[in-house]
């Protein structure tokens, strides 16, 4: 299904929200440099390369001849932009204005940017164990490790302690170095530097507060500073609260993160992603969830029917 110099059509829109512009018949797409542009087939990723032609990300579609006539979705910054037909021969380009939604939706980008990514495309990261106290730590890890095995494919694996992706010191210690990447940090502001360092600047959606004149956990808004999940300060035996969310940093990294009050409600997140919200992804509209765990069963360890949304 290669390109073809004839039958050029254009297209000028506007994207506002996750509707359908209209129906065009298409091989090739492009959008503003920096875009991210991808498409998707009766609900999964096809295959496709990106090229970079004067200025503007080409998405050129890769399929058999039996594709001809076939519906594909176009995305644009998870936005579903339109859905077209490919018919051999025909080149339909987008001259796109992308408008920015007010939030990044966790299912959707996790669906496409986690699960469904190319090799080595996304950044699992953990805080450095030589850091770490407790030996309940290596429950971030894991945690981590049950959301990596959603994984289509192998992703990177590294620490916050790495001086090649992560600032070290000085007011930017936990800033990522990378750029237009997608990470993962699993483990509270205590012992992930990363984790820290963007709550610090205000750029996740939640974030934690120790209220210590009433020794209560939070999580609240980073917008408004209102309290939206809260716990006493307890010993988290049988009790967690723990939150998933995603945002943008300035660097256009997508950022995912996966922690509770303490060690038990970072490891549900994992369990709970892993049993639970990988099969509810398209659900997942939000770009954050915050879930309460209580140990009906009393043995310790956290189930998914044990594990219900607090928030929102």
């Amino acid at each position: 299904m290669a390109p073809a110099g004839e039958g050029l059509s254009f297209t000028y829109m506007t994207i506002y929200g996750y509707v359908f512009i209209h129906e065009a018949a298409c091989q090739n797409v492009t959008a503003p440099k920096g875009t991210q542009v991808f498409a998707m087939m009766g609900g999964h990723p096809i295959g496709c390369n990106v090229t970079n032609a004067e200025g503007k990300y080409m998405l050129r579609i890769h399929g058999p001849p039996q594709w001809n006539g076939t519906s594909i979705d176009l995305w644009v910054m998870y936005i579903n932009v339109t859905r077209v037909t490919l018919q051999y021969g025909r080149t339909l380009y987008l001259n796109l204005t992308v408008e920015q939604p007010s939030r990044v939706p966790f299912g959707f980008a996790f669906g496409q940017m986690v699960r469904w990514s190319t090799p080595k495309k996304a950044y699992f990261i953990y805080a450095e164990p030589k850091r770490m106290m407790r030996e309940v730590a290596v429950y971030d890890r894991i945690s981590g490790n049950l959301t990596h095995e959603l994984c289509n494919s192998t992703q990177n694996i590294l620490y916050d302690s790495n001086v090649n992706y992560i600032v070290q010191t000085g007011p930017e210690k936990g800033k990522l170095l990378l750029n237009n990447s997608v990470a993962l940090f699993f483990g509270g502001p205590c012992p992930h530097i990363c984790v820290a360092y963007y709550e610090k600047i205000n750029a996740t959606p939640v974030k934690f507060y120790w209220n210590k004149t009433d020794n209560t956990f939070n999580f609240i808004l980073t917008k408004t500073g209102e309290v939206v999940a809260s716990l006493p300060h307890i010993n988290f035996t049988h009790e967690d609260m723990f939150v998933i969310e995603v945002f943008r940093d300035s660097n256009n990294n997508l950022i995912f993160i996966f922690y509770g009050f303490d060690w038990k409600g970072t490891w549900a997140a994992g369990i709970y992603m892993h049993l639970f919200l990988s099969t509810h992804l398209s659900k997942l509209d939000s770009n954050f969830y915050i879930y309460h765990w209580i140990d009906l069963n009393m043995d310790g360890e956290p189930q998914t029917p044990e594990i219900n949304q607090e928030y929102p």
